[in-house]
């Protein structure tokens, strides 16, 4: 199996060197289509290039509702001319958490509509006159352009070379398929009859998820039809396969996001298995509908390039119009049955993504997000391992309530939570952030991935102190001795206080960061008092000979960690809610440089 896995490659390259050897106008199709890709290529680089935060700020502030998300939808894949790069970059999103399943099923139901554009492009432009005159100045406009060192410059030249080799591509698809018509003539199985049409549906399927690209399948198609290689019967076919093929390459994209990415990609996968059974159910209608909107167009009966264009199109629009309604049913169907796989105690990160890689803005928010998600594994482990639940804590119930209800415990080691829960995690965020910095080389991104890099060592730090003082912890604080019991119980009440403390932030209304700086100063020194006065009272203990002078060495090394510890949330609680006031407030950030003097007096303490 390996061994197929390396030589397909090479055997599908002889293959097609061998065809194109024996037919020229087979070589112009193979040709069209590779050129045709290329222009997409180009044209993805380049709206990559330009997207800068632009992309990500319209996706997070225009798809709010559905009507919203829909045309946000429509109008990038209309200017992209890829659904499936628009699906791609809604899974990356959703997966950096920067929008909901809601949102990301809106905005992919919207591309599906959008992509039918190509369709009208093609059959309304690329059919009916020589685009390659058009094609060749775009080209050469573009070379100019992507030599100038302007970033955004370059972007606008690679857009223009996508859209002249796209054109490029549909002329040598064209021009093959007139020289191949003698060659290949598959007119004679458009019966219309159920085995042809499955025939044609499969083989869009096919030749989609190859080329993975609906537009230059909808450009072989047409070139087909054109030409009269295939029939109208044919192409109808060949269209419906085209819309589930279509969705391949976001599956493929789906393998490496979180559950909620692999939810939009299922989501999507139905949404078109749907629509394409409604439509070779009631096909014989969609014709006649098609028709009778060609009439109304002016469209003639015989131009059957524009009226695959209108079948695509309505095809989509009522997919859309029917399923839009149902948005709510989809996700709660996405998350009852989508569901991870992985074991109950192995976490993974919900929101690093490596396709998110080329957008700082959601790569940052990804990387704050995820290190959010670190501090609440943190969380749930230390309370675990104190003995309290965290609904106990959260709670901030009185010390002596905490105290009097039942150790919480189940059978997980804190060494095993540790691997599990927080190094998988801490190692995912450093891997994202160090291949994030290689492409993204702006200053405010680097700043901020540092800054959670090192707050997601400081919660690795704080869970490693955790796992030196939870077997003296769990041990003695139900010693029969009640002086190193209730020492032992008062490290867990300082550090169950001090988690309580800063849960309670997220509650805050309207806080400036400055204030959370303050709060988390005072934090400080109460530990630094707890720690002050728990050797005090280990002295008097020992002088008094109420402990061994043993028991008294390994209480002061708990004291150490838990003091540690507890130095480490801070630490990392302080830069969770620096990095995200340095995102909300970029470049006010960048302009007040005291204003980081004082962001920073926590760490310089």
């Amino acid at each position: 199996m390996q061994t197929l896995k390396k030589l397909w490659l090479p055997i599908v390259c002889i293959i097609a060197i061998y065809l194109m050897s024996v037919d020229p106008s087979l070589t112009e199709i193979f040709a069209g289509i590779g050129v045709f890709l290329f222009g997409m290529i180009f044209l993805e680089n380049g709206f990559k290039g330009f997207s800068g935060g632009i992309l990500e700020n319209i996706l997070t502030k225009w798809t709010n509702s559905k009507i919203k998300a829909l045309l946000f939808g429509i109008v990038t894949t209309i200017l992209m001319q890829s659904s499936t790069l628009v699906t791609i970059i809604s899974i990356s999103f959703l997966s950096a958490g920067l929008i909901s399943l809601a949102q990301a099923i809106g905005i992919v139901f919207g591309a599906n509509l959008g992509t039918t554009t190509g369709g009208w492009i093609i059959a309304g432009v690329g059919m009916k006159m020589d685009i390659a005159t058009i094609a060749m100045p775009l080209i050469v406009l573009a070379i100019m352009l992507v030599f100038q060192k302007d970033k955004n410059i370059k972007s606008l030249g690679h857009i223009f070379a996508g859209i002249g080799f796209f054109f490029l591509g549909i002329a040598y698809i064209k021009s093959g398929f007139e020289g191949y018509k003698d060659a290949l003539d598959l007119s004679a199985y458009g019966s219309g009859s159920p085995k042809d049409l499955f025939i044609f549906v499969m083989a869009g399927i096919i030749i989609t998820s190859i080329v993975q690209s609906s537009f230059a399948t909808l450009t072989i198609i047409i070139s087909a039809l054109s030409t009269g290689t295939i029939t109208y019967d044919n192409a109808l076919g060949l269209v419906i396969g085209t819309n589930v093929g279509g969705v391949v390459t976001a599956l493929v994209a789906s393998f490496g996001s979180n559950l909620e990415g692999k939810k939009l990609a299922i989501t999507n996968t139905i949404f078109n298995l749907i629509i394409a059974l409604i439509s070779l159910i009631f096909l014989s209608y969609f014709k006649s509908i098609v028709n009778l909107i060609s009439d109304l167009s002016g469209i003639s009966d015989q131009d059957y390039a524009l009226k695959i264009a209108v079948f695509h199109t309505f095809y989509n629009a009522l997919a859309v119009f029917i399923m839009t309604p149902y948005i709510q049913v989809f996700v709660k169907f996405a998350n009852t049955f989508i569901k991870s796989k992985k074991p109950a105690d192995m976490d993974a990160p919900i929101y690093l993504n490596p396709n998110i890689i080329d957008y700082p803005m959601t790569a940052t928010q990804a990387l704050i997000n995820e290190v959010k998600h670190l501090y609440d594994n943190v969380f749930s482990v230390i309370a675990h391992s104190l003995g309290f639940s965290r609904s106990d804590i959260c709670a901030n119930l009185p010390k002596d309530t905490l105290l009097a209800k039942k150790w919480y415990s189940d059978q997980s080691n804190v060494n095993d939570l540790y691997h599990h829960r927080v190094k998988v995690l801490f190692d995912a965020i450093i891997d994202f952030s160090t291949k994030a910095q290689t492409h993204i080389n702006q200053e405010s991104f680097i700043k901020i991935s540092n800054e959670a890099n090192v707050s997601a060592r400081n919660l690795a730090e704080a869970t490693k102190n955790m796992i030196l003082l939870e077997k003296n912890l769990k041990k003695n604080a139900t010693s029969p001795n009640p002086h190193i019991a209730q020492e032992y119980n008062l490290i867990r009440i300082q550090i169950a206080q001090l988690l309580a403390k800063i849960e309670s932030l997220k509650f805050l209304e309207s806080v400036e960061y400055q204030k959370i700086v303050e709060i988390l100063k005072q934090e400080r020194k109460a530990l630094k008092q707890f720690d002050k006065r728990a050797l005090n009272r280990v002295e008097k203990i020992i002088i008094e000979d109420k402990v061994s002078a043993n028991y008294a060495t390994s209480l002061l090394n708990d004291i150490a960690f838990a003091s540690n510890m507890g130095k480490e949330i801070i630490k990392a609680v302080s830069k969770i809610y620096k990095i995200s006031w340095l995102m909300q407030n970029q470049q006010e950030a960048e302009n007040a440089e005291h204003k980081e003097e004082i962001l920073d007096d926590l760490e310089h303490e």
